[in-house]
């Protein structure tokens, strides 16, 4: 019997994004024991891992890709992709001349461009042709509703959604210059001076969207976009949970395993403390260099963040203040009734580290 059309994107989609937080090897291991049996399965979240690396959800990130002047592995891939023709490359949409393809992947494309009305440089997201009823549609609109209700200087701008004359949909942003925090990471721990200017600022830009009832739900080093003059600019609502709206089964855990809260991987009821748990990976991992549950399989992961406490950061580095040790370590409790109360609490608590 042949699977529902539905169903199958649904695996697809699942095993997705349980694989691209893996490196190479990894994926392939957990490809060939997921889908024993099933080589076009196989083939199918290959393709959508393929171009995106394995810590990187196209859908879901931005990403560095999609601002002139990002990371290295952007640049690379951009000029990988500028080998192969391009129809769109060239054209006007709307008033929107195209420059060139910064990303893609199986979830859409992204395109530099130009607004001819306002001469400027914006970037440009499309989703794939999928139906409107769709998941991806869905989750794509949910992302431009989420990015465009907010306004703060830490937020991604989104300038417009709009379609093509056919009907494809697409996100008009700002065009930043700098990079992914992802990218600053692979040299290892940052200052603790900018790392504690990273984390405040991504918690103002949060509080932002928590204010307006919007949980992020997928904070990631790739999420923070740093730009040439420090600024930090959240990125990617795709996986945010709006008011009253949810896209996702009560079981299913959203966003990047590494990053997900205990809440979010045991399908409970997300607040906004689940951002807080995130920024606190997020600053544990800016401060050591390390992620504090960097199990080498999945399972270990997730055992980790269930179960396990991390090292205190001290332990990594004493360089880092005993009172800074204290407010990471408050972050990561299980209990989320433990951690700092809101992202705005936590943010104070940043400011007394300075």
């Amino acid at each position: 019997m042949t699977e529902p059309l539905g169903e199958r994107w649904k695996r697809v989609e699942d095993l997705f994004h349980r694989a691209f937080d893996l490196d190479s090897e990894e994926i392939e291991r957990f490809l060939q024991a997921e889908c024993a049996g099933d080589e076009p399965l196989k083939a199918e979240v290959s393709g959508l891992l393929k171009g995106v690396g394995p810590a990187e959800d196209f859908f879901g990130s931005l990403g560095a890709q999609l601002f002139a002047g990002g990371d290295d592995d952007g640049g690379r891939a951009s000029n990988a992709l500028h080998e192969t023709f391009d129809p769109v490359v060239g054209t006007k949409i709307k008033h929107y001349e195209i420059s060139r393809l910064l990303g893609e992947g199986g979830m859409g494309q992204v395109y530099q461009g130009l607004d001819t009305i306002l001469q400027r440089g914006v970037a440009l997201k499309f989703l794939p042709d999928f139906a409107p009823d769709s998941e991806p549609y869905k989750r794509f609109m949910l992302e431009a509703r989420a990015t465009a209700a907010l306004d703060h200087e830490n937020v991604c701008i989104i300038h417009e959604v709009s379609e093509t004359d056919d009907g494809r949909p697409f996100l008009v942003m700002a065009l930043y210059e700098g990079e992914t925090l992802r990218s600053k990471l692979r040299d290892g721990a940052l200052s603790i001076e900018k790392a504690l200017s990273y984390a405040i600022q991504s918690c103002s830009g949060l509080a932002a969207a928590h204010g307006a009832g919007i949980i992020h739900r997928d904070v990631k080093p790739g999420n923070l976009f740093i730009t040439r003059d420090d600024t930090v600019k959240v990125l990617d609502f795709g996986l945010a949970k709006l008011p009253d709206i949810t896209l996702t089964g009560t079981r299913r855990a959203m966003g990047t395993l590494t990053y997900i809260s205990p809440e979010q991987m045991s399908g409970e009821r997300v607040d906004p403390r689940t951002d807080v748990w995130s920024i606190g990976v997020v600053l544990y991992e800016m401060l050591t260099g390390e992620k504090p549950f960097g199990a080498n399989k999945i399972a270990g992961v997730i055992n980790a963040i269930m179960r396990a406490d991390p090292l205190p950061p001290r332990m990594l580095s004493d360089s880092i203040p005993e009172e800074l040790d204290a407010v990471v370590m408050s972050t990561l409790e299980k209990d989320r009734e433990r951690r700092p109360e809101s992202i705005l609490a936590l943010k104070a608590q940043l400011l007394q580290c300075k």
